[in-house]
């Protein structure tokens, strides 16, 4: 009997989500880690496996331009605002934020958030401090969805003229970053104004590789007179 045969008929006689994941972690650290140390995986690749990636619950990214919606969708999700949230016709914001789980409703820096033991965003800390300080975590309390989930939800991808002053970290890179290790992809787009800009088509370019994850959103189509108006967007 192979080890991956005996693994197979280990796992089959758990009910508990929990365990499996522990055994798939004990896996993970004894068979896998070491080839992928070996074969000097990491250096085409993402980081190894954490703790975080094997605890935290699945991953959500919201993606689009700005005053596409992505933040009014997340605080219908939640039934509540979340600390940090803002929304607004312009861009509100140039951060990341990671909506978790947590006993109070508090802000947590994007530094402290990357070397909490244990944290499955630790491999953020290789964007370097001006990034780290356009990301942050909302921790919010008494919430189902933020129990099961996390959503991240990303500042609004700049069009015409506001591309030209440029963020201080390369968004297109935390962004493949992210979608690498999300479950799912929502990507918001305004029917009234679908445009592609140069950072949005260089955001789809990165998703491109993700595309089973990627759900599209056209938001607002209750705006659109006609189904025919609908369908030309």
């Amino acid at each position: 009997m192979t080890k991956k045969q005996a693994s197979c008929i280990k796992f089959s006689g758990y009910n508990n989500s929990s365990d499996v994941l522990r055994e798939l972690k004990d896996l993970y650290i004894k068979d896998i880690l070491p080839v992928e140390q070996a074969t000097e995986f990491h250096a085409l690749n993402h980081g190894a496996l954490s703790e975080g990636d094997f605890a935290s619950p699945p991953m959500v990214l919201v993606i689009g331009p700005y005053s596409a919606g992505k933040t009014t969708f997340i605080e219908y999700l939640l039934g509540k605002p979340f600390p940090g949230g803002r929304v607004g016709p312009e861009p509100t914001t140039d951060s990341f934020c990671a909506i978790i789980n947590g006993e109070n409703e508090r802000i947590i820096p994007g530094n402290a958030l990357t070397i909490t033991p244990g944290s499955q965003f630790h491999g953020l800390q290789k964007f370097g401090n001006d990034f780290l300080t356009r990301f942050y975590g909302a921790q919010v309390s008494s919430c189902e969805v933020a129990r099961g989930l996390t959503i991240i939800d990303s500042p609004g991808v700049l069009s015409g003229e506001k591309q030209t002053l440029g963020r201080s970290y390369d968004y297109t890179d935390v962004v493949n970053w992210f979608a690498e290790r999300s479950d799912m992809i929502i990507c918001f787009f305004d029917v009234n104004k679908c445009e592609i800009s140069d950072e949005m088509s260089s955001s789809i370019k990165a998703l491109h590789k993700f595309s089973d994850k990627v759900k599209v959103v056209l938001n607002k189509c209750d705006s659109v007179d006609t189904s025919q108006n609908l369908m030309k967007v």
